[in-house]
């Protein structure tokens, strides 16, 4: 999601992510969050990668477009003007592998091929000094470029756009999108079972990718459980107590 890094104000994207994969029945633990960094050149920028779907399938995308960011990035473009330039060339990319694997499975008996269905999803966000842009890309190459977040996977069905549209703002900075993030994998790991709540962080912010020292990342998990704890003694509290809504409005008013 769009947020302000918090030590130097400048446009950040903070991804958010479980490490859980579910294809049918099947789950397996790995790696959502991919940083790129680009050796060679000024300052060595940084991509970040998302992604949801046949792991397999999209690690091999993800291998691609990084060959190509790395191949053609020159010190003429920041980040952003490059995914933004290059993003229809990056969904001609995904959408060759999964060509490439759809046709493979489409000589498989029915039931295989459903099990083998190489779709995938993948987002790619860069951050500048001045903009930072989020670009997501489906398994059969159409492109987007999200205002203010974006979600994939699942969890966006089982309650996570839900709880972003409602609580997401374009003024959070990073570690308050960090809170909100882990405060929305939580909760909706909790009714879906293709979520788990071991989650993985990235902020990038002026062409720099950087994560959480352990210290903070128990910090913002801590304030995400006493936000929750909050919410439903609130709740409950509203249920039981007429009085309890005028004095918390003038509370939140102060």
């Amino acid at each position: 999601m769009y947020c302000i890094d918090s030590e130097t104000n400048k446009p950040a994207l903070l991804v958010a992510t479980d490490n859980q994969f579910t294809r049918g029945n099947l789950t397996s633990s790995g790696d959502k969050i991919y940083g790129f960094e680009v050796e060679g050149l000024d300052g060595v920028p940084g991509f970040v990668f998302a992604i949801c779907g046949d792991i397999y399938v999209a690690d091999e995308a993800v291998h691609n477009i990084q060959s190509l960011i790395e191949n053609n990035m020159t010190d003429d473009h920041t980040v952003v003007e490059f995914l933004l330039t290059n993003k229809e060339r990056i969904g001609d990319i995904v959408f060759d592998v999964y060509r490439k694997h759809k046709n493979r499975t489409s000589i498989e008996p029915a039931s295989l091929t459903r099990a083998l269905d190489p779709t995938f999803e993948i987002l790619i966000g860069a951050a500048d000094d001045n903009y930072a842009e989020i670009v997501h890309i489906m398994y059969n190459g159409k492109v987007y470029t999200c205002p203010g977040f974006a979600i994939i996977g699942h969890g966006m069905l089982t309650g996570g756009l839900l709880l972003l549209n409602e609580y997401y703002r374009n003024d959070l900075n990073d570690l308050e999108a960090a809170r909100l993030a882990c405060q929305i994998i939580n909760l909706v790991s909790n009714i879906d079972g293709t979520v788990n709540n071991s989650i993985d962080y990235l902020v990038v912010v002026g062409n720099k990718l950087q994560g959480y020292e352990q210290e903070t990342l128990d910090t913002i998990e801590q304030k995400s459980q006493e936000f929750w704890e909050l919410l439903v003694t609130s709740y409950w509290k509203l249920q039981k107590d007429d009085t309890f809504y005028p004095k918390l409005v003038k509370i939140l008013n102060q």
